[in-house]
């Protein structure tokens, strides 16, 4: 397993947001970047929060920039979703299949949670 994160953006969300218990909460953010992985470890690769500015994940997706030398572009996201929020991995799909270790997959992401860099979390 071997991989890097980066942030290409950010932006925090206007208005009031609210946290897992429902309970009203400031600080959401937006952010963007792209995940370069060198060497896919079948069954997922790790991906908690903090790796994209985030303390929660509300929501997040995947969009295949390059998968393996064949060219492969798209994960398939039918196959039961690409991020497992329970383990805190990404599994990455190709053709119905999921990826494996030869391949070396460039994911888009856009998250959308509580941010990182919040006054609430440095509490």
């Amino acid at each position: 397993m071997a991989r890097t994160v980066q942030i290409l953006g950010r932006t925090y969300l206007p208005g009031p947001g609210f946290n897992t218990s429902g309970n009203p909460k400031q600080g959401k953010i937006m952010t963007w970047g792209r995940i370069n992985v060198s060497s896919y470890t079948t069954g997922g690769e790790a991906l908690v929060p903090n790796d994209v500015g985030l303390t929660t994940i509300d929501n997040i997706t995947f969009n295949a920039e390059k998968v393996g030398a064949a060219g492969v572009t798209a994960p398939t996201v039918a196959a039961g979703g690409v991020w497992d929020g329970v383990n805190q991995k990404v599994l990455l799909f190709t053709g119905g299949s999921q990826v494996t270790s030869t391949h070396q997959p460039v994911v888009g992401f856009t998250a959308y949670g509580d941010s990182a860099r919040d006054v609430e979390s440095l509490a």
